[in-house]
C-alpha cells in the first residue's frame, strides 16, 4: 500500500486509480450480482408460460420469450458494464467480450422495445467498446460513469418497463391455469381445493390421491406467491442501481470522498436486501 502511495505521488497526478476507491469496487461488485440475479427473473417468463401450457394448451408463449430475450440482451451489455466499473476501481484495465455489440443490435428486433432503449444498449456496448481500447488513464472511470450513465439510465427504463408487468401477466395466467386445473383433479376425488395453504393440506382431510394432489397444489401456489411478491422487490433493485449511478455520476469528480462512500454504502445495502428476496424466490433452488 506504502508502494502504492509513493508511485502516485512521485508521478505528481491525482490519478483515479490511486484514490481509495473501495467503495466504487464493493458497489459495482454489488451491481454485477445484480445483474446476474436479474437474469433469473427474466427467465422465468418463458419458464412460467411453458408451466401455464402443462394445464392449457392454447396459451402462446410468444410474448414471454420475446420479453426474456429483451432482458436477456439488455441485462449482458449492462453486466458487461458494470464489471468495467469493477475492473478499472480495482486498478485493472477491462476487456469486452466478442459478439457484446450483437447482442446490443439484437434488441431493436424485440416487438415493444423503443427506438431510444435500443439506441441506449447499443450506446452503451459502443462506450465499453471505445473506452476497453484505451490504456488505463486518470479519467477512465470518469469517463466510463459520465458517458455510460445516461444508457444506463435507459436500459434499466427498459427493464422496468418489460419484465415486471410482463412476468405479472404471465404469473397470473399460470395461476388461473393451474387453479382451475388442480380444482378439477381434487374435486373428481370428492374433495375441494385448499382454500389455503397455511397450514399445508393434512392426509385426514383427503383421500390417498387427493391428498397428493393438494400437497402439489400447495408446493405449486407458494412458490408462484413467493414470486410474484418479490417482483417487487426485482423493481426495488433496479431503483438501487439507478440510485448508485445517480451518485456516481453526481459525483464522479470526487470518487474517494468519504461522502459518496457512505451514499454507496447505504445503497449497496438496499441492494443486497432486495436482491436476497429476489434471489430466494427466482433462484434455481426454487424452480417448478
Amino acid at each position: 500500500m506504502r508502494l502504492r502511495w509513493l508511485v502516485c505521488v512521485a508521478s505528481g497526478l491525482v490519478l483515479t486509480a490511486c484514490a481509495d476507491l473501495g467503495a466504487v469496487s464493493n458497489l459495482s461488485q454489488g451491481m454485477i450480482t445484480a445483474g446476474e440475479t436479474w437474469n433469473s427473473v427474466g427467465d422465468e417468463l418463458p419458464r412460467s408460460c411453458a408451466r401455464t401450457l402443462q394445464f392449457n394448451a392454447t396459451v402462446d408463449c410468444a410474448s414471454s420469450k420475446d420479453a426474456a430475450k429483451a432482458s436477456a440482451a439488455a441485462t449482458e451489455v449492462l453486466l458487461a458494464y458494470f464489471q468495467a466499473i469493477h475492473d478499472v476501481a480495482n486498478e485493472s484495465n477491462f476487456t469486452v467480450q466478442p459478439g457484446l455489440d450483437a447482442v446490443a443490435g439484437s434488441v431493436k428486433d424485440i416487438p415493444g422495445v423503443n427506438a431510444d432503449q435500443a439506441a441506449a444498449v447499443a450506446g452503451l456496448a459502443s462506450t465499453l467498446a471505445k473506452l476497453a481500447t484505451e490504456k488505463l488513464r486518470e479519467d477512465t472511470l470518469k469517463r466510463l460513469i459520465g458517458e455510460g450513465a445516461p444508457h444506463v439510465t435507459t436500459v434499466l427504463s427498459l427493464l422496468r418497463a418489460t419484465v415486471p408487468r410482463a412476468l405479472g401477466t404471465t404469473l397470473s395466467s399460470e395461476r388461473i391455469a393451474m387453479q382451475a386445473a388442480y380444482a378439477s383433479y381434487i374435486g373428481a376425488g370428492g374433495h375441494a381445493l385448499p382454500s389455503s395453504c397455511d397450514p399445508a393440506p393434512r392426509v385426514t382431510d383427503h383421500s390417498g390421491e387427493t391428498f397428493l394432489l393438494a400437497e402439489d397444489y400447495c408446493r405449486r401456489l407458494v412458490s408462484l406467491d413467493a414470486k410474484v411478491g418479490s417482483v417487487k422487490a426485482y423493481e426495488a433493485s433496479l431503483a438501487s442501481v439507478q440510485k448508485a449511478m445517480d451518485d456516481l455520476q453526481s459525483d464522479k469528480a470526487r470518487l474517494s470522498s468519504k461522502a459518496l462512500a457512505q451514499k454507496l454504502y447505504e445503497t449497496g445495502k438496499g441492494l443486497d436486501q432486495n436482491l436476497k428476496a429476489v434471489r430466494k424466490a427466482f433462484g434455481k433452488e426454487t424452480a417448478a
